[in-house]
């Protein structure tokens, strides 16, 4: 009996499938996202209301799309059974081989959820909050005691990598990440104590660290092949 491709396959080894109308799901969820952050902007730029109102009943939509896209996302990827373009037959999908699409739909409703409570319930949010200069001064103090953590972690991962790969450093995308992150807090930092920035624009540079933060974390972990994918 010939031994078929599927056969031959290494189980181990992950190849991408197909599945069917989830394209067209994901396509249609990121324009009901994209939908009320373009009124919003538009609200910013002509100072109109009317988009105001508009964006904040879209989210309602933007919502319900992204729970029924979540839903049909499980229901299809959850123990499935898919053609491949990398190789012939068919093969099983699971959860744990796309973390990333899940994770961004579960944060993505997240984030609507999280505007709508700022939206309805601000006023109240903002009474419990500290004031703006003191969270300017925790955020500093915060990036004041990381910011020497991180530069010990890199400095002990290269130090693991020079005895691990006979390298102290490869430039793997993870390893480049993490090296931006160190430049934008160090930034930060320099501009807070040499400039004095405060308020508004030092949030701007601490909630752009955060992100870089997230992304070599996830982003770099689940898109960007290299020698920490697995971590």
């Amino acid at each position: 009996m010939p031994e078929t491709m599927t056969e031959r396959i290494d189980p181990d080894i992950p190849v991408f499938v197909t599945i069917p109308d989830l394209g067209w799901m994901m396509l249609l969820v990121f324009a009901a996202v994209v939908a009320p952050l373009a009124l919003y902007v538009m609200f910013r730029v002509k100072k109109n209301e009317g988009f105001l109102a508009v964006a904040n009943r879209a989210i309602f939509i933007s919502i319900l799309l992204q729970i029924l896209a979540l839903v049909f996302f499980l229901l299809r990827a959850s123990n499935g059974l898919y053609p491949s373009l990398d190789a012939e037959g068919s093969y099983p999908t699971t959860l744990a081989t796309s973390p990333f699409i899940l994770s961004a739909l579960v944060g993505g409703i997240f984030a609507n959820l999280l505007y709508l409570l700022l939206l309805w319930r601000r006023e109240d949010l903002e009474r419990h909050l500290p004031d703006a200069d003191a969270l300017d001064r925790i955020t500093y103090k915060t990036i004041c005691i990381a910011f020497p953590l991180l530069t010990l972690m890199i400095a002990a991962g290269a130090y693991w990598a020079n005895r691990a790969w006979g390298s102290y450093w490869n430039w793997d995308p993870k390893e480049t990440w993490a090296a931006v992150t160190w430049l934008v807090y160090a930034l930060y930092l320099h501009m807070r104590i040499t400039r004095g920035w405060r308020g508004r624009r030092a949030a701007y540079f601490a909630i752009l660290g955060f992100a870089v933060v997230m992304f070599t974390f996830f982003g770099v972990t689940y898109l960007l092949p290299g020698l920490h994918a697995y971590a």
